[in-house]
């Protein structure tokens, strides 16, 4: 009998932060299948992660999905958005990533937010960040916010490291903001590391 499907919602800090190559790793160190469900401007960001499903929502502009579905008169639904998750995350995998469009608070709607999507899913959240500096306020910000305590947080390599690059996961740790951080190096998704954020997830309660 196979085990349950893990299901998984990857966010971000922000816009650009690295979630796609996080979530590529993460499809390849598992096995699963991935999928973005809103989708704004020309991306290959649903290639890359092999998504096999398309998105719910879909708009031509690169510009925030609540202003996508107000110029072509549709509204995005967390309750909408987890409902076919689970059904796409029922049809038979180990595991289920869910990438979102853009922050963990950036808007879907008038009325809500990934985090909206977030709790409707209800499932294991994996917060990515780039290791760089403002990720301690960043990162600070979202736990506050969300009044969440991060098990798992996952930061990506910057294109230009800073001063800062390579001591931000220690101090996440000590400042009690996430209880493990992995390091996702540039170049080609690194399998081990994401095996790695895979087992602090399961180990997650």
């Amino acid at each position: 009998m196979m085990a349950p499907t893990m299901l998984v919602f990857v966010v971000g800090t922000g816009t650009d932060v690295g979630k796609t190559h996080v979530t590529t790793a993460l499809v390849a160190a598992s096995g699963g299948r991935a999928w973005k469900a809103v989708a704004s401007g020309p991306s290959d960001d649903a290639a890359r992660i092999g998504a096999t499903d398309p998105p719910l929502y879909t708009f031509e502009r690169p510009i925030s999905p609540h202003l996508g579905a107000r110029e072509a008169g549709v509204t995005i639904t967390a309750a909408a958005i987890a409902e076919l998750a689970r059904t796409l995350a029922a049809r038979g995998t180990t595991h289920f990533f869910v990438e979102s469009a853009g922050g963990l608070f950036s808007p879907i709607s008038e009325q809500e937010t990934n985090h909206e999507v977030a709790l409707a899913l209800g499932a294991k959240m994996l917060l990515v960040a780039p290791d760089r500096i403002g990720v301690l306020h960043d990162i600070g910000a979202v736990v506050r916010a969300s009044k969440v305590a991060l098990p798992v947080v996952a930061l990506s390599a910057p294109a230009e490291a800073d001063a800062s690059t390579g001591t931000n996961a220690a101090e996440i740790v000590r400042l009690g903001l996430a209880q493990h951080v992995l390091v996702f190096p540039r170049g080609e998704p690194s399998v081990s590391v994401a095996t790695d954020v895979l087992r602090a997830l399961v180990a997650s309660a």
